[in-house]
Parts: structure tokens; C-alpha cells; sequence
């Protein structure tokens, strides 16, 4: 049996509310592979009922998941995609129109990001551009977290049809992904011994300020209304968090530094 020319790869946790959905936008790829985080609500179930590959598996880091579910493929092409990103008609007509070709090796994509209900424009946001389709053979991720497909070596073209992000559609769902996102990068910077706080240094509001400047006014943000608005500022509470996770890691104590 010749080998599926193109496989759709998902990797997800608790997203049973809208992986039937998910899936079904991708049936026009030859196999839908699913890689399980170690879901509570019936994720890898309802996956499998949508005809999707599944596996589960406990989280590691986000590259070490994508390079896992890469690795049950069994397409000549594959498309990485998350639950957060509906694939319209339009895009999934030119990824078939691209594996077609031997023209390139991946192709990029942009993405719209939309927080908030928003599209958004501005902020930093309007630049987002991302591998997303590749030869299975020569796709590989780096990066415990904004992971980004390794791109040295290959020729790489661009679709045109977008690919829409549903990012943040509230402030809970921004809140959970800070938490989840910020331990990964404390992890990461340890590793590397690049964290930039000494032990007794506590975390200071200017950067986080700084983050909200560079989004709200140098980038434009304001352009965007309110959601660019609280976009900023929770990006600057993002920064503050970070470091402040960083600074409980070097085992400063809040007491000691208020002496």
C-alpha cells in the first residue's frame, strides 16, 4: 500500500470541545495524526471517533510533542496544525497544490491572529509568519515553547491563504496559557544559564513596562482598540511573571529583599 502523500498532525490537551471540528476541516488531507497530551476531558476519544491517528502521551515541551507526533506520520508531506487554527477551503485547495510540487521543500504561512475577538493588526501581531508545511522527512522543531520548525538547509516557499489563529478569545484562556508558557521559559533559561537575575535581585515593573510601550505605542497597538489595549498590558504582566518565576527559581526570598 503506497505511502499517504499528505498527513495533517495535531498535537492537543483537553480540546474536546472542538477537535470533531478541527478534524473534519482537515479530511482533505490523506491522514489526520493527533498526538494527546494527557487530556481529562475525552480528547484523544472524541479523536479517534473523528477518524483521526491517536496517541497519548504526557507533556514534555512543546518541540519534543511536535517532533514526537511528526514522528507517527506516515505522509510524504505534513501539515502541522493546532486547535486553535481553523484551515478554510481556500488554504486547504493550495496545500494540495503545493505537495503536488517539487518546487519547494516546506512552505511558510501567515497567520491572522485574532485575541479577543479582535483580528489583530497591530501590536506585534501582524508579522506572524510560520512554517507550517513541510517533507516530513526534513520537518524538525526546536524550542521548548514558540517552538519554530528548523528551516537551515531547505527551500522554502509561502502559501498565500492565511491561516487564522483564534489565540485568546479571553482573559482566562490567556491567563492559563501564561502560566503554562512562563514555566516552560523558566525551564529553558535555566538550562541555559541565561535567566539575567542575580540571586538577590528582585524583579523590577520597568520591564514590564517597557513590553507594554513597545506594543501599545511603538507597534501600534492603540490602532487596534481595546483588545490592543489589554493585549499590551497582559503582555507586560506576562514579562513581569516570567521574571518573577525566574527570581523564586534562584531561591530569592521576598522577606530577605525587603530587608
Amino acid at each position: 500500500m503506497s505511502s499517504p502523500l499528505v498527513s495533517a498532525v495535531m498535537i492537543a490537551r483537553d480540546e474536546r470541545r472542538v477537535i470533531a471540528e478541527r478534524l473534519s476541516e482537515l479530511a482533505f488531507c490523506d491522514e489526520r495524526v493527533v498526538l494527546d497530551g494527557g487530556s481529562t476531558d475525552g480528547t484523544a476519544q472524541a479523536a479517534t471517533a473523528a477518524g483521526a491517528i491517536v496517541e497519548v502521551r504526557p507533556f514534555t515541551d512543546f518541540a519534543d510533542q511536535r517532533n514526537h507526533a511528526l514522528s507517527i506520520a506516515r505522509g510524504k508531506w505534513v501539515f502541522i496544525v493546532d486547535c486553535d487554527e481553523p484551515v478554510g477551503p481556500e488554504l486547504a485547495a493550495e496545500v494540495l497544490r503545493a505537495v503536488r510540487s517539487d518546487r519547494y521543500d516546506a512552505y511558510e504561512v501567515r497567520r491572522v491572529n485574532r485575541i479577543f475577538g479582535r483580528t489583530m493588526r497591530y501590536g506585534g501581531n501582524g508579522g506572524d509568519v510560520q512554517v507550517r508545511l513541510a517533507l516530513r522527512d526534513r520537518a524538525r522543531f526546536e524550542g521548548r515553547v514558540h517552538e519554530r520548525l528548523v528551516t537551515s538547509g531547505l527551500r522554502v516557499g509561502r502559501l498565500r491563504a492565511p491561516l487564522v489563529h483564534e489565540s485568546t478569545p479571553d482573559v482566562r484562556t490567556y491567563m492559563r496559557k501564561l502560566n503554562h508558557y512562563t514555566a516552560l521559559e523558566v525551564q529553558e533559561m535555566r538550562r541555559r544559564g541565561t535567566d539575567g537575575i542575580g540571586r538577590g535581585d528582585a524583579p523590577r515593573a520597568g520591564r514590564a513596562l517597557a513590553v507594554f510601550v513597545r506594543r501599545y505605542f511603538l507597534a501600534g497597538g492603540l490602532l487596534d482598540g481595546m483588545p490592543g489595549f489589554l493585549y499590551a498590558m497582559l503582555s507586560g504582566y506576562y514579562e513581569f511573571v516570567r521574571r518573577m518565576k525566574v527570581w523564586e527559581e534562584r531561591g530569592a526570598s521576598i522577606e530577605r529583599s525587603a530587608e
